[in-house]
């Protein structure tokens, strides 16, 4: 392959140069710094026809030099000549894309960066690192989004697919109305930044449902509170050029938004009901959901998250013990052990009532006595307790109640746990949010871990 009649000037294109023979010479040894990623195979298949092209005189590798490279990102394509014959090769460091179905490395490298949860700065110092060269910063954000149109395409499929399996399901299982399967599925949110329960100004946030039956993410959206593009256009007061944006509303509107237009759609996209929806304690969300309306015929009902009341209940009398407003004396009898007894009384019912054979109603109605005994049962009176929860005698001198049982404090302590007894319809399903709690730790990971802000375009 005779390159010789091939033109010595720069070749600019996209922040990338090609160093020809004639620049070569002007910049001495420039192209031979640093290192560079090579697919082996590839490279090897290119340097060995190399050393058998055709020549006089008997021309092999050690008469090669390199002459020039042009670099794309991390690809580079280098320039060689033959220093006997004098003819010019062209190796590749990586597959050409087009004649393979093998993802090059500047893709590989942008997915990495992204599934990693680090960014472009922490690639490049790294790479800085080893002496490798990489791409430009425009020219990531490119392949980037590029990466995100083929991942967010093959999410869109992945979530057909999981749609109907949950619907074949139903029509298996005959959970039909009007002709529609109805299905149950579990919601919840993430932010990109950590509130720790006061500080709610995350700049995005995503938020997703799941289907119970096979644990498979249904629908999923992103909202930003800001958009880099547009408020670089608004200060400019330009109208802002075509981009992906999802700004919308406020840091502690995402979650029931994305939910809302998620439950609008679902008729649209799969034809499923979403009949019931298990979700934490956030009340907001589910008001937003029946306020939306998405199923004229059928009222959304919700199923609370087991461990979010269970952990509710706890917090709550763990932070009354520390409210001076009531007696030391009595604060100190809510101690770390109780809390835990109650709990456990309260999770051995539900085993307990979910293995008896009892038809529903009767089932709940037991779960609700049994939370409402185990505030007595915890500080000493087991006289109404039950045997698959407690083993002591069916007495009452241990108890310190006659204490406090008079009191606003023990009145406050009753609140608590008939709050978590007027939840034992939920509590008889015995389900959590752990499957969507998990895919919010996938996210975590791909936000790097929520320290590092992603949120100005495209997040």
């Amino acid at each position: 392959m005779d390159m010789r009649a091939e033109t010595t000037e720069t070749l600019i294109e996209q922040g990338d140069i090609l160093l020809t023979e004639k620049e070569f010479e002007d910049f001495g040894s420039l192209t031979h710094i640093g290192r560079r990623i090579v697919e082996v195979k590839y490279f090897f298949e290119q340097l060995q026809e190399i050393s058998s092209h055709p020549s006089l005189f008997q021309c092999n590798l050690s008469h090669i030099s390199i002459v020039g490279e042009k670099r794309i990102g991390l690809i580079s394509h280098f320039r060689l000549k033959c220093e006997l014959c004098g003819q010019h090769f062209k190796v590749t460091s990586d597959y050409n894309k087009k004649q393979t179905n093998q993802i090059d490395i500047n893709t590989a490298a942008c997915s990495g960066i992204v599934a990693t949860g680090v960014g472009y700065s922490q690639f490049e110092e790294m790479c800085s690192a080893m002496d490798v060269p990489i791409f430009t910063e425009k020219y990531f954000a490119k392949i980037q989004d590029q990466v995100f149109e083929e991942w967010e395409a093959t999410a869109v499929e992945a979530m057909e697919v999981a749609a109907k399996r949950e619907r074949d399901a139903a029509f298996a299982e005959g959970r039909v109305k009007d002709g529609l399967p109805v299905i149950d599925v579990y919601i919840d949110g993430a932010w990109s930044a950590r509130s720790y329960g006061t500080n709610y100004k995350a700049l995005s946030g995503v938020a997703a449902i799941v289907g119970r039956k096979f644990g498979e993410v249904l629908f999923i959206g992103v909202k930003n509170k800001y958009c880099l593009i547009c408020a670089r256009a608004e200060k400019k007061k330009e109208t802002a050029k075509e981009h992906v944006c999802h700004k919308k509303g406020s840091s502690t509107g995402m979650e029931a938004a994305i939910i809302v237009e998620g439950f609008k759609k679902s008729l649209e996209m799969y034809g499923l009901i979403y009949g019931n929806v298990i979700g934490d304690g956030d009340s907001s969300t589910y008001a937003k959901i029946v306020a939306a309306n998405p199923y004229p015929n059928h009222i959304v009902s919700k199923i609370e998250c087991r461990n979010h009341l269970l952990r509710n209940m706890c917090k709550k009398l763990r932070t009354i013990t520390k409210n001076t407003r009531y007696p030391i004396g009595h604060r100190k009898l809510v101690t770390e052990e109780r809390i835990m007894t109650i709990r456990k009384v309260i999770t051995s019912s539900i085993k307990e009532n979910k293995q008896q054979i009892h038809n529903r109603d009767e089932s709940i109605k037991n779960i609700h006595a049994d939370i409402c005994n185990p505030i007595n049962h915890g500080f000493g009176d087991h006289r109404s307790c039950k045997d698959y929860y407690c083993n002591k005698d069916k007495s009452f001198e241990d108890s310190v109640i006659p204490q406090i049982e008079n009191s606003v404090f023990w009145f406050r302590v009753r609140v608590i746990i008939n709050s978590v007894a007027s939840n034992s319809r939920s509590l008889y399903e015995d389900v959590d949010t752990n499957t969507v709690e998990r895919l919010n730790s996938v996210i975590a990971k791909f936000v790097g871990g929520k320290r590092i802000n992603f949120s100005f375009r495209r997040s």
